[in-house]
C-alpha cells in the first residue's frame, strides 16, 4: 500500500545538504564539545562556526545565539528569561506576557505556570476561524508593562503563517506611544555597567593585524571584557591569526585552542 505524508506542518524529512554537513560529526568527528582533548575541541570549532553563521543571517551577535535539545527547551528558556530579567520599574509591576490561544503547549503551559506562581499575568488572544490572530485584540491587550508579545509564525497542526510584519508593526507603535521606559523596567536600578560580551574571554596574537594595530585590538577587547594573553596556555580561549603566524599558532593548535582569521576576529569586538 502507497503513502503520501501530508503533514509537513509538524514535521519534515532532512534535505540532503544537512545530511552531508553532519555526517561526519556522527560517525568521525563525534567528539564531545566539552572535553579540553582534540577531539572535543573538534567540535566545539565546529560549533562555534555554525554559531557565528547564525548570527549572521540574523543580524545578531555571536553571544546572543543558544543551541538547545527542542523547541519546548527553547521556549521555556525565552518566556521564563524574559520573567527573570524583568525589573518592573518604579511602580515593581509585575510583567504581563501576551500569546495567542492557538500557541504549541510548550508556550501557553509555560505561561500558566508563570501565572500560578504569581510571576506574571498573560493575555490570551483569540483567533479567526482561519487560525489568524486577531489583531485587535493584540492592540487592546498591550500594556506599558507588557514584557513579551509569543506569537508561533507557522502553526505546527493546521499551517496557519501569521502576519507576523503587522504584530511587530502594532507593537512597535505601541512602543512609541508608551512611556514606558524599558531599561528601567528590565535593568537593575543603579545599574549602568557597560555591556561586557567577552567577559572571561581571553585571546592570543599569533602576529601584527593587517586591518588594526595590536594596542588598538587590545583596547576594544578589553572594553568588551576580554583579556589579551602573551602566551598560549589551556587559559587562552581564542588564537587571533595574524601575519606570520609561526610557532604560537602551532603550539595552540595542540592544544585544540580555537583559531580565528582576522576577519572573525573583527566581528566579535565590533
Amino acid at each position: 500500500m502507497r503513502r503520501i505524508y501530508l503533514d509537513y506542518a509538524a514535521t519534515t524529512p532532512v534535505v540532503q545538504e544537512a545530511i552531508d554537513a553532519m555526517a561526519s560529526f556522527w560517525a568521525e568527528r563525534f567528539g564531545n564539545a566539552g572535553s579540553v582533548h582534540s577531539f572535543g575541541q573538534e567540535a566545539q570549532r565546529a560549533i562555534d562556526a555554525a554559531r557565528m553563521r547564525i548570527a549572521e543571517s540574523f543580524g545578531a551577535r555571536r553571544e546572543e545565539i543558544l543551541f538547545t535539545a527542542s523547541a519546548t527547551e527553547a521556549n521555556n528558556l525565552a518566556i521564563r528569561g524574559v520573567v527573570d530579567a524583568w525589573r518592573g520599574g518604579k511602580a515593581r509591576a509585575m510583567p504581563h506576557l501576551v500569546t495567542s490561544v492557538l500557541e504549541h503547549e510548550s508556550v501557553l503551559e509555560t505561561c500558566r505556570d508563570l501565572e500560578r506562581r504569581g510571576k506574571a499575568s498573560v493575555s490570551y488572544i483569540g483567533v479567526t476561524p482561519e487560525g489568524i490572530i486577531r489583531l485587535e485584540e493584540l492592540e487592546r491587550a498591550l500594556r506599558e508593562e507588557t514584557a513579551l508579545v509569543s506569537v508561533q509564525y507557522a502553526n505546527n497542526e493546521i499551517g496557519t503563517i501569521q502576519p507576523i510584519l503587522e504584530i511587530a508593526q502594532i507593537i512597535r507603535d505601541f512602543r512609541e506611544k508608551s512611556e514606558m521606559n524599558n531599561e528601567q523596567l528590565f535593568e537593575p536600578e543603579g545599574s549602568s555597567e557597560p555591556e561586557r560580551p567577552l567577559q572571561g574571554i581571553r585571546f592570543v596574537f599569533t602576529g601584527n593585524l593587517v586591518s588594526m594595530s595590536r594596542e588598538e585590538a587590545k583596547e576594544k577587547v578589553r572594553k568588551l571584557g576580554g583579556e589579551i594573553s602573551s602566551s598560549v596556555s589551556r587559559q587562552v580561549n581564542y588564537v587571533v591569526i595574524g601575519k606570520n603566524p609561526g610557532a604560537k599558532l602551532a603550539e595552540a593548535e595542540k592544544l585544540g585552542i580555537h583559531a580565528l582569521d582576522e576577519g572573525a576576529f573583527r566581528k566579535m569586538i565590533e
